[in-house]
Order: C-alpha cells, then structure tokens, then sequence
C-alpha cells in the first residue's frame, strides 16, 4: 500500500499540474472543475465515500439503499442489487460512474461502458480494511478532490490504529470466531470477506475462512465440532440476533464466556470509514475472549 506521504507528494504535483492546466484554458482565472462533474454511483458504500471526500453535491443518481445521510438519499435511484435502469442512467448523462465490481456483474459493466462511452468508469473491489483508505484517495483524485480524500484517509487510518492498538498484537491464547450471517440455512462467511479481515485483525480466527465459497452454508454439527469461543452476527430489523439455540449446548466455548455479539448492520456491512463502529466492538469482544481463557485454568490443574 502506497504510505501517506509517497501519496501526498504526488498529489501536489497532480494540483499544480491542474492549476496550470486550468490557467491555460480559461485565461489564468480559478475554474472549480468538480462542481461541474456528474457523477453516479452503483453502490451504496461508494455513495458515502463520495460524501466522505467533500463531493456529495457532484452526485446525480446512485443506487438503492444508499441511505448514509440525506444528501445521498436526495438523489435519483439508477439501479438496485439486481439491475440498472439504463435509460434513466442515460438521460442523467454523468462524467463519471462509480462501480463496485464485486456486486455489479461483469456483463452489467460491460453494458454501461456501452451505454456511456463518454463516461468514465471507475471499478472498485475493496477485500480489506486497508482498502478502505486506498479507495479514499483514489476516489479523491477521481472527483478532483484529492486533499479532501486524503484528510478522509489519514483520518480513516489513524481510527483504525487506534482502535486496532493491542488488540492485532500476537497472543499465545487463540480466540476462535464464528460469524453468523443468517441462523435458516446457517450461513457464515470465508477469508474472502472483510469481516474476516476485522476478525483477524483484530486478533480472532475465522473458523470457516478456508472455506470456498464467499457465504458458505454450513451446518450446526460443524460448528459445534470447531467449538467456537466468540459468536457474532448482525441484528436484524433492528434486534439482536436469537442465540437461543446455540445457548442451549452447554460444552459450546462460547457460552462458558458468555460471548455473544450482535451488531447493527450498517456499523460492520459497508467497506467504508463507517466500518469502524463495528470493529471496535469486535476488537473489545475478542480482547474480553481471550483475557478469560488465559485466566481459566490448564487442563490437568485445579
């Protein structure tokens, strides 16, 4: 990943180059390139990452669900997790579409490349936490912004090493993690996904990460044989998850520390500074995890 600084340095230059350019074409008067653009997004994290950078009032259409604040609910819907409405998203005729690879179909993409050659298309796929910094700059630079995207990293970045603080550091004592996304078929998630990266950063491990798919179905029998110590999932229309059935087994690791957690959605769902919410307090769920297993005593010890 690209530090900080290298980034800053090339970002000055990238200003001056824009200044001079914008000099040269309007008569040495300042020109504000980014309020012209138009831009769409066809995510809802990318809508709050625009937000994020200072350039919410650029964006004419986004996708369903982008709820962040009412600036991005404001604006025309163009698409949903299914499909694009292709002529709406012509007739808004933007310079710029944001797109996130790993939830629009190649074909879908494709498409839109057609639709609007003159556009520009911008693919993002973040996997990781450190993505997360990486797409505010890039976002940043995309949208002329570049200063605003790279306070919005700096300032992404240092909440996270706050948060991470002893938490990432190496432990002999192993926190294993179960995460739940749906109890009927039970469902979890693989290394794939950046709730696994929260997990490992945090210090846990991922009891499905070597699994194939991104959202395996997995059966109760296999979790109760990796006898997680930690369970986690996400609250439902607002409450929290139903561990009842999980509670009733006894020998489970994860009722002798009593730790269940239940997070809102939006605080852990969306690859965005927003994400932070639900690190933290899966960091502290973990950090609580493991000081009571090294407190309990060794097998063979009274």
């Amino acid at each position: 990943m690209r530090s900080i600084k290298a980034v800053a340095f090339s970002v000055m230059l990238l200003a001056s180059a824009n200044s001079l350019l914008a000099s040269a074409t309007t008569g040495g008067k300042s020109e504000n390139v980014q309020t012209s653009l138009r831009v769409v997004t066809l995510s809802p994290h990318l809508a709050e990452m625009v937000e994020r950078v200072g350039g919410v009032s650029s964006l004419v259409g986004v996708s369903a669900h982008s709820d962040y604040s009412k600036n991005t609910q404001s604006k025309t819907v163009v698409s949903d997790a299914r499909s694009i409405d292709f002529e709406r998203l012509r007739q808004l005729n933007p310079h710029i579409v944001l797109v996130w690879s790993g939830g629009t179909p190649a074909q879908l993409i494709s498409k839109i490349r057609t639709t609007l050659p003159q556009a520009r298309i911008f693919e993002f796929a973040p996997k990781k936490l450190d993505d997360i910094e990486k797409d505010l700059i890039k976002i940043g630079e995309v949208l002329n912004l570049q200063q605003s995207g790279l306070t919005a990293a700096r300032s992404y970045t240092q909440e996270l090493q706050d948060i991470l603080g002893t938490s990432s550091k190496h432990s002999k004592t192993t926190v294993k993690v179960f995460y739940q996304v749906w109890p009927q078929p039970l469902m979890t998630i693989n290394h794939e996904q950046m709730i696994h990266d929260v997990i490992e950063r945090c210090g846990g491990t991922n009891i499905f990460s070597k699994e194939k798919l991104l959202v395996p179905q997995v059966t109760r029998e296999a979790v109760l044989a990796a006898n997680p110590d930690l369970m986690i999932g996400t609250q439902q229309a607002g409450k929290d998850m139903d561990w009842s059935m999980w509670r009733s087994f006894e020998n489970l690791s994860a009722n002798r520390y009593q730790a269940f957690l239940s997070i809102p959605g939006p605080s852990i769902s969306q690859p965005t500074p927003s994400i932070l919410q639900g690190t933290r307090h899966i960091c502290e769920a973990i950090a609580r995890v493991r000081e009571l297993k090294s407190q309990a005593p060794k097998a063979g010890t009274r």
